[in-house]
């Protein structure tokens, strides 16, 4: 039996001038990337999985956070690469940006973070790893409404004709991770749902197969568990035939205002219209207070603020979430759930320069947010290098 997957046939044939990279691809032994062991949630079994689509190894072009629960189908989460977040020491940056300077496990907890949502394990893949996959599963149908420019950078121009057809693996993946200058981020979205659906729904039934269909991918992909984790999430989803029934959804986002870098426009997530949304369709993947480190929610009017303050919550290992602006009191609030670390928010308070501020335990505090800060004129007043 010929047991050679069709990733590897195909690689071979389109990729014969990278003899180094070909070399360095099987001596790997055909395993995927993996970055250090990471385990999930109290509960094993792998509900989410965040797919993080690029050009190579360093620029995101979209990402999908696939979502699998029992009596509620698959959710595909759309998240724009525009959105901006504190990446830890790293920094408050695009997750586009991330790309080039973090791993995509920690593109998911900062997400994990900054959505509310369980994020149990990540898959980034390269654009020669979609084109091999979708090789494998015998190429994507797709029906292009108008002509698309579907090259990469420094490639040989690939054009998709308008109308109906089938793509093979290096047009796909262009037809999925290219954004046109003419057109709004819906219809790149739509493209890329449309490939990844095909990719993924056309994966054969056996765990063992697909195992080594994504192991053959090698470098091409990095992912945070093994691919028998990740083939028994895929195969599950496709044995229950929840492809069809799929419900997608954008992730809200409006402007947040932190650009460190002129001519860009960053976005935040908006947190609690996502949360909402969440809790009624699959509320076991939410995040809930005191269960993972503390989510300090920052409110401001001045996006300045809330650059500052994120720095803040990062050294001292918090998560930042971005609340967006808000009218300026004379007095910041700080509001807890009853389940924070009041030391780490004391801490916090203090590193703020508001040690006098007084901390106002919240039961009714929105689910999403372990505390809240919303800044007042008494931080604004205090001299502070680079404030607005």
């Amino acid at each position: 039996m010929n047991r050679v997957p069709v990733f590897i046939k195909w690689l071979t044939a389109t990729l014969l001038s990278l003899a180094l990279l070909t070399a360095t691809f099987f001596l790997r032994g055909q395993q995927i990337e993996q970055e250090a062991a990471f385990t999930p949630f109290a509960n094993s079994e792998i509900k989410t999985v965040l797919l993080q689509l690029a050009e190579d190894d360093k620029s995101i072009s979209g990402l999908a956070l696939l979502v699998k629960e029992p009596g509620t189908g698959l959710q595909v989460l759309n998240i724009p690469p525009q959105v901006a977040t504190q990446f830890g020491q790293a920094g408050l940056m695009t997750i586009q940006q991330a790309g080039t300077q973090v791993s995509p496990r920690e593109i998911a907890d900062a997400l994990s973070i900054s959505m509310g949502v369980r994020i149990d394990a990540t898959l980034a893949l390269q654009r020669l790893a979609i084109a091999g996959l979708v090789d494998s599963v015998g190429g994507v149908d797709v029906t292009a409404a108008t002509g698309l420019l579907v090259s990469g950078p420094d490639q040989e121009p690939l054009y998709v004709a308008p109308g109906q057809q089938k793509l093979t693996g290096q047009y796909a993946a262009g037809y999925a991770l290219v954004k046109q200058l003419i057109e709004n981020e819906d219809e790149q979205i739509n493209r890329m749902n449309i490939v990844i659906r095909a990719m993924l729904n056309n994966l054969p039934m056996e765990q063992s197969t697909i195992a080594e269909t994504l192991a053959s991918l090698g470098s091409l992909a990095r992912s945070d568990v093994s691919v028998d984790d990740l083939a028994t999430f895929f195969v599950a989803i496709n044995q229950q035939n929840l492809w069809p029934a799929a419900n997608y959804v954008k992730v809200d986002t409006d402007s947040s205002g932190l650009e460190l870098m002129p001519d860009t426009t960053w976005l935040r997530i908006k947190q609690p219209k996502l949360w909402d949304e969440l809790a009624k369709i699959s509320p076991r993947v939410l995040v809930y207070p005191g269960s993972t480190a503390i989510r300090v929610e920052v409110k401001s009017q001045f996006a300045g603020d809330r650059v500052l303050i994120a720095d803040q919550i990062a050294q001292l290992g918090l998560g930042f979430i971005d609340g967006g602006s808000s009218e300026t009191p004379e007095i910041t609030q700080i509001t807890t759930s009853v389940t924070a670390d009041i030391e780490k928010v004391e801490a916090l308070r203090n590193n703020l320069g508001l040690s006098e501020v007084p901390i106002v335990w919240d039961f009714t505090l929105d689910s999403y947010a372990d505390v809240r800060i919303v800044v007042g004129l008494d931080y604004r007043d205090r001299e502070i290098e680079g404030l607005n």
